[in-house]
């Protein structure tokens, strides 16, 4: 998992709460791709098996983050849609190349437990929100829970081993504070979106009007087509 928005507030009402676990799905999905295709780039075939495995956990996650959503607001809402897109236009995939391709695999697995980390804990926050509504999907996110400490675990481990204990720790607050960073472009995206989208749809439907009229206006003018036409090239 690599970032999700964060909230301030300690209750939330059913379709706020499922918002956030949306976020959370998206980042969890954004996730699996990443590691899908680290695992494509190894040569190690256990580390190769490692990702994969870090990839069908991701996936889960994704599907159970959208159970979740769904029993706690089961509307259709335009905010709640997932297309690929949406995975670029919020930040947690670049479309210019994947994060192994810009990172070496210490760099990566340095990321990795560290972001895996900073999710447990928002995880954590998140799941005492779901506890109040539902003590059922707070035992889904616990599952989720485990599996994000093993892979902080396992990625912590591997850098330990390969990097100095300075420069593992001057690498691991780095990704914090980019990821701090990260957390920020997504709330201020979250709230531009809810204040241009009703200007979008006003936009839109104003358009179609005006592309009707127009539409109109030529229809009538084509119907009358013979008021054009000079009477002495009619012979």
């Amino acid at each position: 998992m690599f970032f999700i928005p964060k909230s301030g507030k300690k209750n939330l009402d059913s379709k706020n709460l499922a918002s956030i676990v949306n976020e959370f799905s998206f980042a969890e999905f954004s996730s699996a791709l990443e590691m899908l295709f680290a695992a494509k780039k190894m040569g190690n075939i256990k580390l190769k098996k490692g990702f994969i495995n870090h990839s069908i956990d991701e996936y889960r996650h994704y599907e159970i983050f959208t159970r979740i959503k769904k029993k706690l607001y089961n509307k259709k809402d335009y905010a709640f849609r997932f297309t690929p897109q949406i995975i670029y236009n919020k930040g947690y995939i670049s479309n210019k190349s994947f994060l192994i391709e810009k990172k070496n695999l210490n760099n990566f697995s340095v990321f990795i437990a560290a972001n895996e980390t900073i999710a447990k804990h928002k995880l954590e926050n998140l799941n005492s929100l779901v506890k109040q509504k539902s003590l059922k999907l707070s035992l889904l996110i616990q599952e989720i829970l485990i599996d994000e400490e093993r892979h902080s675990n396992l990625s912590s481990n591997y850098s330990k081993k390969k990097l100095s204990k300075f420069k593992y720790w001057l690498l691991y607050k780095k990704e914090e504070a980019l990821s701090n960073i990260r957390h920020l472009y997504a709330n201020s995206l979250n709230k531009t979106q809810k204040v241009f989208y009703p200007v979008f749809i006003i936009l839109l439907l104003a358009l179609s009007k005006l592309s009707f009229k127009i539409d109109l206006k030529k229809k009538a003018k084509s119907e009358n087509i013979l008021e054009d036409i000079d009477p002495s090239a009619i012979i």
